[in-house]
């Protein structure tokens, strides 16, 4: 539908804007528009949306939401703000082979992952990650035989598999034809390459026992600058390899390893197993991932481009891990909810569904949440946007919801 109207135009009063939107869509420069966009009501009652452009500072009023053009803000990857204290360790690791072992830790989608991978893409390294689980023995870490069929003679014969700590170890290195280790004549590894970085995401899930047999041995650093760790990969028949002098070792999770202490680590992590002191002794460096707020806000804006809808968004972020704080909730409000409301919310809008940010926010997180948790959190929804889900369940004679 046409534009009937400019920034430049003004109406005695909202009855005019909505026969002038009736007619066709109506833009306005903020200051005009802020006259009627307070009077959400008779906005509502018409079917009318109000949609800012914080790059032109105007306002769309439509009765057919389109895709809007495309935010200033960005909501690409935005690095922690201590990026370059990790930075400088890497370099140092990297570039003048002084090995290092990170541990970042911090709630879920706070992008501890994202960030590890960031960092490898700046600097040219492979990533070679495992995610932990209780379930792992030192197998998945350093390898097992396998067999194979030769394309050739068609026989079966048995090769070593190596694991993707065993491959972090030798990445960089010279290796020979059947990919073993070369070492120099002083017994240490010839580098031929970069180093990987090797990454183990939720580490406090694995069994102790485990991290203590694999692990202590490979987080050891060299004294000596520029020397290799030592590492003995005992289901190889007990070959003895050495890491790239440069190795970085990094270590996600979301407590520090020392266990679930009470209700409110419970509400965020399954990583209830505690991290051995040798282990802890040997990390040279502890970096804490928050929910970086500003991100999250340019996220909202870069996807909606609307400033009161993100600042609604914001208000029920808040709300929500206030109550997470305070114990009343134990689901926790991520960046990847917020993410995955906004762009669910677009796609609403886009359609024309009444309520889009409302309904969004109800189908992509207070329809997923625990029951245990779903009333508190519904009332939260009501208190932004004056809709009380679970009572229209109820008021639904069409509908028998269990619950």
């Amino acid at each position: 539908m046409a534009e009937t109207a400019t920034e430049t135009m003004t109406f005695k009063n909202i009855e005019e804007l909505v026969k002038a939107v009736w007619n066709g869509d109506v833009t306005l420069g903020e200051n005009e528009a802020s006259k009627y966009t307070s009077d959400k009501v008779r906005l509502k009652q018409e079917g009318i949306v109000a949609i800012k452009n914080t790059v032109k500072k105007t306002v769309l009023f439509t009765r057919n939401p389109k895709p809007v053009e495309k935010s200033a803000y960005s909501h690409k990857y935005i690095m922690p703000h201590f990026a370059d204290e990790v930075r400088s360790i890497v370099k140092k690791s990297v570039v003048d082979k002084c090995m290092a072992n990170i541990m970042l830790t911090g709630p879920m989608g706070t992008g501890k992952t994202e960030f590890i991978y960031e960092l490898a893409r700046e600097f040219g390294v492979k990533v070679f990650q495992v995610n932990g689980n209780d379930g792992l023995t030192m197998y998945d870490f350093l390898g097992s035989k396998s067999v194979a069929v030769d394309s050739k003679s068609k026989q079966n014969y048995t090769y070593f598999e190596k694991g993707p700590l065993y491959r972090a170890f030798i990445e960089g290195t010279k290796l020979d034809a059947d990919g073993n280790q070369v070492l120099d004549a002083d017994g240490e590894p010839i580098v031929v390459g970069k180093p990987a970085f090797f990454f183990l995401d939720e580490f406090a899930a694995l069994l102790p026992e485990v991290f203590l047999g694999v692990f202590n041995r490979a987080l050891e650093i060299p004294r000596e600058q520029g020397k290799a760790r030592t590492m003995e990969i005992a289901p190889d028949e007990g070959r003895v390899v050495k890491s790239h002098p440069g190795l970085v070792m990094f270590f996600s999770g979301n407590t520090v390893g020392a266990g679930n202490s009470g209700k409110f680590q419970m509400g965020y992590t399954a990583q209830g197993n505690r991290m051995d002191e040798s282990t802890r002794n040997r990390i040279n460096g502890f970096f804490e991932f928050g929910y970086n707020k500003t991100a999250e806000r340019n996220i909202s804006l870069g996807i909606l481009n609307d400033d009161e809808e993100t600042a609604n968004l914001m208000k029920f972020r808040d709300d929500l891990r206030n109550l997470f704080r305070t114990e009343k909730v134990q689901t926790l409000f991520t960046t990847r909810s917020i993410v995955s409301i906004c762009n669910l919310a677009k796609t609403y809008r886009e359609s024309g569904i009444k309520d889009w940010m409302a309904r969004a926010v109800i189908t992509a997180f207070l329809n997923g949440v625990p029951e245990h948790d779903k009333n508190t959190v519904n009332e939260a929804v009501r208190n932004v946007w004056a809709i009380d889900q679970l009572s229209i369940n109820k008021r639904n004679s069409d509908y028998d919801y269990i619950s």
